[in-house]
């Protein structure tokens, strides 16, 4: 059952007690509501692995804000001004990661990811394929463009013989080049 409220009955004197009898909950009803399907232990050590997995130290939060300390870093961002500086970085790189392996330090290599090199990676072989692709469409169209000329020859060739067969044949083939609307030229 809703009970209506005026706007005069809503005095800010009164508001607090009005707001405890305008929301009700049933607890009974409440805990049928919400039940759990876990045993006692089971739920301990939910609660144990939750508190051991949240470590809120200065050190965690710091680390977790992206700090560094310049003793120890995580990682190192190195931005080459052009291609050439790259090259050279990545070369000293891999001859410091290659001193580092043969003396057997492995932990001490330098791991890198060069994603500009990547990129261009990726591109070229992109490029190369597209390449390709339209070489083979180029090629195809080229013979397919070189049958049809020859059967456009051919096809020419043998109508130009029936007409020239068939004009000689009849005597027509001499009489236009040689009337000019006189009886005396005609042969």
């Amino acid at each position: 059952m809703k009970k209506k409220y005026n706007l005069t009955d809503l005095d800010c004197a009164n508001c607090a007690a009005k707001m405890e009898n305008a929301i009700k909950i049933d607890a009974s009803a409440f805990q049928k509501a919400i039940q759990l399907n876990m045993t006692a232990s089971e739920l301990t050590e939910l609660m144990r692995s939750t508190l051991r997995s949240s470590s809120a130290t200065y050190e965690a939060n710091l680390t977790a804000f992206g700090y560094a300390d310049e003793a120890s870093p995580s990682q190192i961002k190195i931005y080459p001004k052009d291609f050439a500086s790259k090259a050279a970085i990545l070369e000293k790189l891999d001859a410091y990661n290659a001193g580092m392996s043969a003396k057997g330090e492995d932990e001490k290599m330098v791991q890198y990811t060069d994603l500009v090199g990547t990129l261009m990676t990726s591109v070229t072989e992109i490029v190369d394929m597209i390449s390709s692709m339209m070489v083979a469409f180029v090629s195809i169209s080229l013979v397919v463009s070189s049958i049809m000329i020859g059967v456009i020859t051919y096809i020419s060739v043998l109508e130009r013989r029936k007409v020239h067969f068939s004009l000689s044949f009849t005597g027509e083939y001499l009489t236009p080049l040689f009337s000019h609307n006189s009886a005396n030229w005609q042969i």
